[in-house]
């Protein structure tokens, strides 16, 4: 019973400027040329509900990297919710009429 008060306590001692930033997200993208670009973004809500009260470790960025040749596409992108671990994706995609037809 202790416990959920004080964490009720906690969540009414929360700012107006910390509720309307928990609405809001940021991402920008580094476009370096036609063939290599660096996306990244930012979540408050993901950080300020899963952040471990010691530590945050990057909670709520994310990042991808992309990679482009003429008949192919990479794709790697990390997303940290939490301290203990991330959400890792690779992606390869390719047109298969210019790999296999040279169109």
């Amino acid at each position: 019973m202790l416990l959920a008060f004080a964490e009720a306590r906690a969540y009414e001692t929360v700012g107006k400027v910390e509720k309307v930033a928990r609405h809001l997200s940021f991402g920008g993208a580094l476009l370096l040329n036609q063939s290599f670009r660096v996306l990244f973004g930012y979540n408050h809500l993901t950080k300020s509900t899963l952040q471990l009260q010691q530590r945050s470790g990057g909670t709520g960025l994310s990042f991808e990297v992309m990679f482009r040749t003429r008949t192919s596409r990479v794709n790697v992108s990390r997303a940290v919710y939490y301290v203990g671990g991330a959400f890792n994706q690779f992606s390869l995609s390719a047109d298969v009429n210019q790999l296999f037809f040279n169109q």
